[in-house]
């Protein structure tokens, strides 16, 4: 897993120039240098998107995913997520070499989920001995099911254990 080492090393590359183009107009709206616009979206890449060819994702707009989660029973729908929880986590630490522990099960979920491919915003609290996962979306109560079958079922899977939740149409909480 990408860890940052803190260090910086200096690198000239030769780049389209229409890319740079594109590259120096994102950096400026963000108030940002190119470099460091550049060096804030390659973590994404490395951490998510250079997996993607070994395992493929579809990249589909919320209101497509909304109208396929209408056409579906709300208890088929966490049945689904249960099912999916269970094979895609332990699938993909193991193509990826990482052991499964609470924090690299957290980190995952974080970086890949909810960082790489958009899942539903993770908020991260420490209670005591219990971590608290919070994770907000806009795709209706549908989702919510979903993700509590397939994020229960993950650690349950991963880890061998239960965990409660709390959920809305527009949230889900997690308690570790």
């Amino acid at each position: 897993m990408y860890e940052p080492s803190g260090e910086a090393s200096a690198k000239s590359i030769r780049i389209d120039s229409a890319l740079l183009d594109i590259l120096e107009e994102e950096a400026d709206a963000r108030n940002l240098s190119v470099n460091a616009f550049i060096e804030s979206i390659l973590p994404t890449y490395i951490i998510h998107h250079r997996h993607l060819e070994s395992y493929p994702h579809v990249i589909i707009n919320n209101e497509i995913l909304r109208m396929f989660l209408e056409e579906i029973d709300e208890g088929r729908i966490e049945e689904i997520g249960r099912e999916l929880g269970r094979r895609i986590p332990r699938g993909y630490l193991l193509m990826r070499g990482i052991v499964p522990t609470h924090e690299s099960v957290i980190k995952v979920l974080r970086e890949n989920y909810s960082q790489g491919s958009s899942l539903f915003e993770l908020h991260i609290h420490d209670q005591g001995k219990q971590k608290i996962l919070h994770c907000t979306h806009r795709n209706g109560i549908k989702w919510s099911r979903f993700l509590v079958g397939y994020i229960e079922k993950m650690f349950r899977s991963l880890l061998d254990v239960d965990i409660s939740t709390e959920y809305t149409d527009s949230y889900v909480t997690f308690t570790i």
